[in-house]
């Protein structure tokens, strides 16, 4: 879905990942809960024409009768790709990546979306970036691990 243009999947997908139980009481039990998505830098963004974890958040959002805030979390800086790196240059990498937006998510529970969580390092600085920025809780939703 990511390499190869496949964006009709993704709300779908979403969904999928949404109808989970555990993760519709998890929803269900934050203070004022907001998706998420782990945004892409510009130029990722340009070329691809799409953010695979916007599209899962789209749908993930829909199937929990939740807002969806895709601006939430902005990519500061283009990292290099993830898939070949190692663990360490993955966390040193994701590490300054993200700012949040305090006024889209302070006091707010997260419920973050990616298509992949590998090492966590991306997961891991974009929620740092939304408690800097007052997130109340941070929940981390994939489509894979």
């Amino acid at each position: 879905m990511k390499f190869l243009g496949r964006q009709d999947c993704l709300e779908s997908l979403g969904a999928r990942i949404g109808s989970s139980p555990r993760l519709a009481a998890l929803a269900g039990g934050a203070r004022q809960p907001l998706v998420v998505p782990v945004p892409l830098d510009r130029r990722t963004l340009r070329r691809r024409g799409y953010n695979q974890a916007e599209g899962l958040a789209r749908g993930l959002a829909d199937a929990l009768g939740l807002p969806l805030e895709a601006r939430g979390l902005v990519r500061r800086r283009a990292g290099r790709p993830q898939a070949m790196a190692s663990g360490r240059s993955r966390r040193l990498g994701a590490r300054a990546a993200f700012r949040a937006r305090p006024a889209c998510l302070a006091g707010r529970a997260v419920l973050l979306v990616d298509d992949v969580l590998s090492t966590g390092a991306t997961a891991d600085a974009a929620a740092r970036a939304a408690l800097c920025a007052g997130a109340a809780d941070v929940r981390v939703a994939t489509l894979a691990t």
